[in-house]
């Protein structure tokens, strides 16, 4: 697995991408060319080579894609991915917090969000459940009018059962 730079601080993920957080066999697939890549997906300079999603909004810190793998009987599913590498929100600056909104706002915006949530996934892939240790958001609307919504609504994942 990809690894990160060795580090004493204990929000710090071992890995930038966890395998065992996929939802779908070719995101698996996808996700083993990047680590054999040795790159992160999300950090701005490789993000257009790795996001199967083209970029919709970009600023001076944050980028926006529709998420390729959305989760079941979402509307909508965005993906803010903050441009430099960091994997805790603690790590952000005063100016990305408030150009944050400014993403959230223009997804909610562009696509006449109603209502929705967001999950901010972030540090040790153990405990966020994402696929990627990097700071990112998910915006999502649900498709509460799919007829298997009621049986199967939006479920997000954070952290993972112990071995």
């Amino acid at each position: 697995m990809l690894k990160t730079k060795t580090t004493n601080n204990s929000h710090k993920s071992q890995q930038l991408l966890d395998l065992g957080n996929a939802r779908h066999p070719d995101q698996i697939e996808y996700m083993q060319e990047i680590i054999d890549s040795g790159e992160c997906p999300f950090c701005w300079k490789n993000l257009k080579k790795f996001q199967k999603e083209p970029v919709e909004w970009a600023s001076k810190y944050w980028a926006v894609t529709k998420n390729h793998w959305p989760y079941t009987h979402t509307k909508v599913h965005q993906l803010i991915i903050l441009k430099r590498h960091v994997e805790t929100v603690t790590e952000l600056n005063k100016e990305e917090w408030a150009e944050l909104q400014t993403a959230i706002n223009w997804v909610i915006e562009k696509y006449e969000m109603v209502g929705g949530g967001v999950a901010i996934r972030f540090g040790n892939t153990d405990y966020s459940g994402g696929s990627v240790a990097h700071l990112h958001l998910h915006l999502i609307q649900p498709d509460i009018n799919h007829p298997q919504y009621s049986t199967k609504p939006v479920r997000v994942k954070i952290g993972k059962v112990p071995k």
